[in-house]
Order: structure tokens, then C-alpha cells, then sequence
């Protein structure tokens, strides 16, 4: 997996997620909206293992006609809440291809079900999903 560098939703060594929050970026697909490789894949990784608390983690892919993400967002992906003490460096949250119903943006949300104290993970669409992430 070689990650284009526009099409990343947080840092290469990961973003720290304590509390629920947007992805650090977002991708702007351009006024064509479903305009993505019918190859285009969501992937979520863990880079740095999250606490091992009794709290849960989730990851959406969001889109919008706005950077804001106020207007008239829709999720189009999203995983069941993940128990942290799964959360280790290499755990693969998600993997799946992007679906139909692209506005012009594109970000990643992650949900916590309580403040976390640790934990990295590394989002982004790609075109290729090698034998790294099965």
C-alpha cells in the first residue's frame, strides 16, 4: 500500500486520538463528487496501541458539500465500536471499498466512548490493498 499523499486523512506516523475528533485533513475530491477509482479502498490502522481501559473506539468515513461537515453530512463507512485493549499497533480497524455518494469532501471520524490516554492510527484512501492489510 503506497498512500498518495492528497488522499491522507491523518499524519503517515499516525494521529493521536484521545477524544472524539475529525481526521487532522480532509480530502477534497473536486466539484465532480463521485469522481474516485472504482478501486478506491478506506483503510484505518493502527500505528500506535491505544490503553487497555474498557473503552471503545469507532471509525466513520464522512462526506460533504462543506469543509465544515455542518451542511448535509452522510456517513458512508463505519465500523461497530472496537474494544481498545484490541487496539495494538498493525490492528486493521477497517478496510473497505468507498461506496457510491461522494460530495465533494471526504474525512475520517473517530469516536470514543470515553477519554483515551494513548493510541495512534494512520487513515487515508488507497487504490491498491496489498497482502499488508488481507
Amino acid at each position: 500500500m503506497i498512500p498518495d499523499i492528497k488522499a491522507v486523512f491523518t499524519d503517515s506516523g499516525g494521529q493521536a486520538v484521545t477524544s472524539s475528533a475529525a481526521s487532522t485533513y480532509y480530502i477534497d475530491g473536486g466539484a465532480a463528487g463521485d469522481a474516485l477509482d472504482d478501486n478506491a479502498w478506506f483503510v484505518c490502522l493502527v500505528t500506535t496501541a491505544f490503553d487497555t481501559s474498557s473503552n471503545t473506539l469507532q471509525v466513520a468515513l464522512e462526506t460533504d458539500s462543506d469543509t465544515g461537515f455542518a451542511t448535509a453530512k452522510v456517513v458512508l463507512l463505519q465500523t461497530g465500536a472496537i474494544a481498545t485493549s484490541s487496539l495494538v499497533a498493525g490492528y486493521k480497524m477497517i478496510k473497505a471499498r468507498i461506496p457510491v455518494g461522494i460530495k465533494r469532501y471526504l474525512r475520517a471520524y473517530f469516536t470514543c466512548s470515553a477519554g483515551l490516554t494513548s493510541g495512534k492510527v494512520f487513515a487515508a484512501i488507497v487504490s491498491d490493498v496489498d497482502a499488508l492489510l488481507g
